[in-house]
């Protein structure tokens, strides 16, 4: 990926601050600088689906409704279509800014012929100097997690989840080797760069845990979630950054009239890339008590209110050809979920799996067209349960402005 469609990508979907990367339109208007960008994104894929029993917590065959399936569906991929209109100005010796975005999808509903739906992933402003740092507030991608999904090569492309046609994107490697980040309302400060050094942390709106199988719930939200992440990036003939992060939130009053009492969520990751001579290499790995499967809280307790363990990560390697610059990746990632006492004769997901092989061409400097394979196989814990497994094969094309 050429050094204009990286700082597309990233202006599209990186933790703080779309309108950093100025990779869009730049318009002067007065004392503001705005930039309009996004991208836009669609796929052909061919999906088959092996789904011989109900897992919860599944990520083989999302949504099919634990029926064997073939299914053709023309759609968007993991990264939305995204249109975002940002502005900065410096005011008072401070740095200001904005970022405003919406996301359309591309795809429709095969059996009621509905527009997918549309998100706004991102309002929020930014303040701050060089010398001290920036604060956000608003909504954004969380912190946790986001160096998982900005590195994974299928952000330009499709990998899991080819069967969601109607929604408004694909699954990529989420819930098979990473958490979504997802977008979050927070407060948040990132520090300066100090020589390849910096970090994060936020103040997070606090999430509801997401039941299967009769789980817990939360009653009330009455604490924050808390993020934060440390980051060191270095340049040169083999280039790369390594990160670690966390995330903590209690879970209060869980079950019927709070008599289960309360939990803490928390987790963390590590993980590292390098590049070198058009290689490039990404490891990844995350733990977790009480924080879930796929997307953060889902699946993070049991009937009982005791927090689940969960862990996983991916490695992926990439080769850019010489000249032609077509990027070759290969990508395995696996999920995992404990199952405790109170989940016994429960037909829950002990792992998530998935293999993707994909080719990416920049067709130009804005557009890049894309192959891809994925295969996702979900186990449960349920002795004699059958594997889900999902097959897709993706084809389409990428355009960032």
């Amino acid at each position: 990926m050429n050094k204009k469609l990286g700082l597309a990508v990233a202006g599209a979907v990186m933790a703080f601050g779309a309108s950093a990367a100025n990779a869009g339109i730049i318009i002067p208007a007065g004392d503001w600088t705005l930039d309009i960008g996004g991208n836009v994104n669609t796929f052909y894929t061919y999906n088959k689906c092996d789904r011989n029993s109900g897992i919860a917590g599944a990520t083989a065959c999302l949504g099919q409704g634990g029926v064997d399936d073939n299914q053709t569906n023309i759609t968007t991929g993991l990264l939305p279509n995204y249109l975002s209109v940002s502005g900065k100005t410096r005011q008072n010796d401070l740095d200001v800014g904005f970022t405003i975005s919406l996301q359309p999808g591309s795809s429709t509903n095969n059996s009621l012929n509905q527009g997918s739906q549309q998100e706004n992933r991102q309002a929020f402003v930014t303040f701050g100097d060089a010398s001290w740092g920036t604060i956000k507030l608003g909504k954004d991608l969380g912190i946790f997690g986001s160096d998982a999904i900005l590195n994974d090569m299928t952000l330009l492309g499709v990998g899991g989840g080819g069967f969601l046609s109607g929604n408004t994107t694909t699954i990529g490697g989420i819930g098979t080797g990473y958490l979504y980040a997802d977008w979050k309302a927070q407060v948040s400060y990132m520090s300066p760069n100090w020589n390849g050094f910096s970090f994060a942390a936020g103040v997070m709106t606090p999430w509801n845990n997401q039941a299967l199988n009769g789980d817990a719930l939360i009653g009330s939200r009455s604490a924050p979630g808390f993020e934060g992440k440390v980051n060191y990036e270095w340049a040169g003939d083999v280039a790369g950054k390594i990160w670690a992060s966390f995330i903590t939130q209690k879970l209060e009053d869980l079950g019927p009239g709070g008599i289960l009492g309360d939990e803490t969520a928390r987790g963390f990751d590590v993980g590292a890339t390098v590049k070198f001579a058009g290689f490039g290499l990404t490891g990844y790995y995350y733990d977790g008590k009480g924080i879930g499967t796929t997307g953060f809280l889902l699946g993070a307790v049991d009937a009982a209110g005791n927090r689940r363990d969960s862990d996983g990560g991916y490695v992926q390697a990439t080769y850019a050809l010489p000249g032609i610059g077509t990027k070759l990746g290969a990508s395995y990632g696996v999920s995992n979920l404990d199952n405790n006492a109170a989940d016994a004769g429960a037909n829950l997901v002990k792992k998530n799996e998935r293999w993707t092989i994909g080719a990416y061409h920049p067709l130009t400097k804005h557009l890049n067209l894309v192959l891809e394979y994925s295969q996702l196989d979900s186990e449960s814990h349920l002795a004699g349960t059958p594997d889900s497994e999902q097959k897709t094969i993706a084809a389409g094309a990428i355009l960032f402005f």
